[in-house]
């Protein structure tokens, strides 16, 4: 009896994990699993709108796709799952395809003014206790057969977090872990912190006034202040106090991995732990998350766009496999089919084209790995083909850096084009030394917009070596 439980957490971000390469903060619990699971380099998110996103997941689909495609929860339902939603966003759980679900669970985010004392005084430890109880709950629940015995019910779990979105509850002692010697005090509010706006530090100004004053985060400057200095005081503050909320995470995710290594959500279930977008931490000259109702937005860069993946299966398959596959929700989608042995939907079938077959890249067999994906910004589109984009080849990512500033992607669109695909700081962008691949990657954003917003499977010319490649 298979099932499912899969964790998706909110500006969960990428470089903030042992695992990732992060050698300064501690996630022992997260590394852990990261050593017993398939784990993901270059997954991206097809939107950094988490509720938008919702359909790529269960439907498996892109977000430009307009094809009708069933959820893979009606599916379940069919074959008598219990399917069940769990969030702390109420615009998840009253999406449309949420109704699918046979049972959503939306828990209320604490109105909280300070930071608690105490880890289990947290937002996310309450989420937390509440998911591992209820995959408890669904592992020992049962369903009537037809010679009136009780068997064991096969469930699907859905956990969707705000994360850090929400709230920033987490102790002010976790804060003040990853703080150094001269290093300024970490952010202490329970506000997500946000800031936008630096000067490049070669053209350092200096702004003149009494009082400057982060959106309300408690940091002040009095006097004549470098804009660069409180800039990176600023992004070093919110640092800190994000390393250690992902350490409490860390802490508190044992309460379902635990239960699930001895057994005791059933022997047969998948665990994934992914998140639905990063942030920024200086890059661009943005750091942290804007306000929900402030009309921020956000740079389509790729700490907001390339989120952590790490799926562990329950018989140790895939555990300590790697890959820098590019990859997308949709892909994990037709592997819960394969691996579900589900019908798959005709509008999934033929999918060579634009997808890579994950269980084959468990496997170590891989076969039409994907050499171009698509990130499109949040948009109020039903189609958003003229929503700004990014472009992710094996080498190359061509984004726009100001969306709000191109709604409908004129020509003269402020473009931005990045070798190294682990670094996007400004400095680094070549696009003004690159002006032939800049025209060639447009053409391929182009292609790729119209085929995913028709759904055209037809197979693609493979991209030129010099997409493909880096520089000499």
């Amino acid at each position: 009896m298979k099932n499912v439980i899969c964790l998706l957490v909110d500006r969960l971000h990428i470089g903030y994990w042992g695992a990732y390469g992060n050698a300064e903060i501690e996630t022992p619990t997260l590394d852990r699993l990261a050593a017993e699971s398939f784990f993901a380099d270059r997954f991206h998110v097809d939107t950094p709108d988490p509720v938008r996103q919702c359909r790529s997941w269960w439907c498996g689909v892109h977000t430009l796709s307009q094809n009708a495609t069933p959820t893979i929860m009606a599916q379940l339902n069919a074959m008598r799952y219990r399917t069940v939603l769990v969030t702390d966003d109420p615009e998840v759980a009253y999406s449309p395809d949420a109704a699918d679900f046979t049972d959503v669970q939306l828990l209320p985010t604490p109105n909280n003014t300070v930071p608690c004392d105490e880890i289990d005084a947290t937002h996310l430890c309450g989420m937390l206790a509440t998911i591992a109880a209820t995959a408890e709950s669904l592992a020992r629940s049962g369903c009537q057969s037809r010679n009136l015995t009780i068997a064991k019910q096969p469930y699907f779990l859905w956990c969707h977090l705000r994360g850090f979105d929400a709230i920033w509850d987490f102790p002010l002692a976790l804060r003040e872990k990853y703080c150094g010697d001269g290093d300024p005090a970490p952010y202490s509010g329970v506000i997500p912190p946000y800031h936008q706006g630096r000067t490049q530090s070669a053209e350092c100004k200096v702004q003149n006034a009494e009082i400057i004053k982060n959106d309300g985060c408690g940091i002040e400057a009095i006097g004549e202040v470098p804009i660069s200095e409180e800039f990176d005081d600023f992004r070093q503050a919110a640092v800190s106090a994000y390393m250690g909320g992902v350490t409490m995470f860390d802490e508190l995710l044992e309460m379902l991995i635990g239960p699930l290594r001895d057994g005791e959500l059933g022997d047969e279930t998948l665990f994934l732990l992914a998140g639905t977008r990063g942030v920024l931490f200086g890059e661009h000259g943005t750091i942290g998350i804007p306000p929900t109702d402030g009309g921020q937005v956000e740079p389509l860069a790729s700490p907001l766009v390339q989120v952590p993946f790490a799926l562990r299966f329950p018989d140790g398959f895939g555990a300590t496999v790697r890959s820098d596959a590019l990859l997308q929700p949709p892909d994990m989608t037709r592997l819960l089919y394969e691996w579900l042995d589900l019908p798959m939907p005709e509008t999934l079938q033929n999918k060579a084209s634009d997808s890579s077959a994950m269980l084959d890249l468990i496997r170590e067999e891989p076969q039409n790995l994907r050499d171009r994906i698509l990130v499109v910004a949040p948009h109020d589109e039903p189609t958003a083909s003229h929503a700004p984009s990014c472009l992710v080849t094996p080498s190359w990512f061509l984004t726009e850096l100001d969306p709000a500033k191109n709604p409908e992607r004129p020509a003269d669109a402020p473009l931005a084009l990045y070798v190294k695909p682990d670094d996007r700081w400004d400095i680094n962008n070549v696009a003004d030394r690159c002006d032939e691949i800049v025209e060639q990657l447009l053409e391929v954003r182009t292609d790729l917009t119209r085929r995913l917003v028709a759904n055209d499977t037809t197979p693609t010319e493979p991209l030129s070596g010099i997409l493909r490649e880096r520089l000499p």
